[in-house]
């Protein structure tokens, strides 16, 4: 062998035992499983976990816009595949959107009763309670459009956040048709100036929708 390969082996040897002790000292930094050390290091992983998504957390979702014709809800999820996360997210999302959409068209079905008049016949209050809680079904909140998203790379896999819009003319629409399918509710909250007028609108954006196709 001649001196030059000699020299280059040494070389190699002592770079491949420096990487090796590098990988032992980076396996000797984790403690042995189910020890008092070994705890405190997963709590202090968790704790850098948090923080890092709390600090590629967007705004949106910590303060989703609020706005007159859009209702917007904010989501995330965890998942290992990268779009099964984002699917929960939305998922989450949709299921938010119900919530709030349930608990707005209530306020205001509760406004056009007491407006009508019919605020002491319990039985016509009941009758509106379930309608309200029946109109806004996962189908009825189709028209939902996800306008934000935003992706994270964490232990577990990928954090995903979505941000949903949601037009409130197709919320006046499926509460006013909701009613409309009670014929005696529908006469008796037609009382109320603000649902006839809600009524009117959504009647007139119909024909001019139609009449522009």
């Amino acid at each position: 062998m001649k001196i030059d390969d000699r020299e280059h082996n040494l070389v190699r040897n002592a770079v491949t035992a420096v990487l090796l002790s590098s990988v032992l000292v980076g396996c000797s930094s984790i403690p042995e499983v189910g020890t008092p050390a070994f705890s405190q290091y997963k709590k202090e992983q968790r704790e850098e976990q948090r923080v890092e998504v709390m600090e590629e957390m967007p705004d949106w979702f910590m303060e989703p816009p609020v706005g007159d014709d859009y209702l917007y809800v904010a989501a995330t999820a965890i998942s290992p595949d990268l779009q099964m996360s984002i699917d929960k997210a939305v998922m989450d999302g949709k299921t938010n959107l119900a919530d709030r959409l349930n608990s707005l068209m209530s306020g205001k079905l509760k406004r056009y009763v007491e407006e009508s008049g019919n605020v002491e016949n319990i039985e016509f209050v009941q009758q509106m309670e379930r309608i309200s809680q029946s109109l806004f079904t996962d189908v009825n909140t189709s028209g939902y459009r996800v306008t934000e998203k935003k992706l994270i790379k964490v232990q577990k896999g990928y954090r995903a956040f979505v941000l949903i819009e949601y037009p409130l003319g197709n919320a006046n629409y499926v509460l006013v048709e909701g009613v409309k399918k009670n014929q005696k509710a529908h006469a008796k909250l037609r009382a109320s100036k603000a649902f006839a007028a809600l009524e009117d609108e959504i009647e007139a954006a119909r024909g001019v929708t139609k009449n522009s196709k």
